[in-house]
């Protein structure tokens, strides 16, 4: 009960994992930016300020389910529900034919792996429901900790280049179902992740 009470007053409200017990706040994010990879059940317990993903989804078959402008629009309605819900920040996005790129933040006390399944599962309901779609998904999404300035900067960058490469739009701003053209109902870059001036 001892560590759980230091750990709060240094501003995290969950008990620290064993292998962090009596870090300090700074060491915490330290540690955690060292790289390397972290189970979701680590990564639950990370300074908020370290837990931003590029995450990546890929449809059942890779169908291209998007190349249709209603089934690209759900999503990204279903993307901008689940973030006025406050279940992540929305950074950058891009929906291509039979994939999704983000760039999220979790909220505090939401693990990656359920805020996509908020994503996928609440598409896949009002796909559904609304599409008559079933079976949308492959089961297992990819995603990268973003580690600093510079590797938010580069996974922005693919996110708008994506659909330009694909032959899709001749620029980003170009592709409406991308944040390079959406700039509404996005969250700013995280303080740790912007450029030091």
């Amino acid at each position: 009960m001892e560590k759980r009470a230091e750990w709060e007053r240094n501003g995290f409200r969950v008990e620290a994992p064993a292998f962090m017990a009596g870090v300090s706040g700074s060491d915490k994010i330290q540690r955690f930016s060292a790289g390397g990879r972290f189970s979701y059940n680590h990564m639950a317990h990370a300074p908020q300020e370290i837990r931003t993903f590029f995450v990546t989804s890929v449809t059942n078959g890779r169908q291209a389910l998007f190349e249709n402008a209603n089934t690209a629009e759900l999503l990204i309605e279903t993307l901008y529900f689940y973030r006025a819900q406050r279940r992540f920040e929305l950074h950058e996005f891009v929906i291509m034919p039979d994939h999704f790129h983000l760039i999220i933040t979790p909220a505090e006390q939401i693990p990656l792996e359920k805020a996509v399944q908020y994503i996928k599962g609440g598409y896949a309901t009002a796909a559904r429901r609304e599409l008559g779609l079933s079976g949308v998904w492959q089961p297992k999404p990819t995603n990268h900790r973003i580690r600093d300035a510079a590797d938010y900067e580069a996974h922005r960058d693919y996110i708008f280049e994506n659909p330009v490469r694909a032959g899709l739009a001749p620029y980003p701003e170009d592709y409406i179902f991308s944040s390079a053209k959406r700039r509404e109902n996005l969250d700013p870059r995280p303080p740790a992740l912007k450029r030091k001036t």
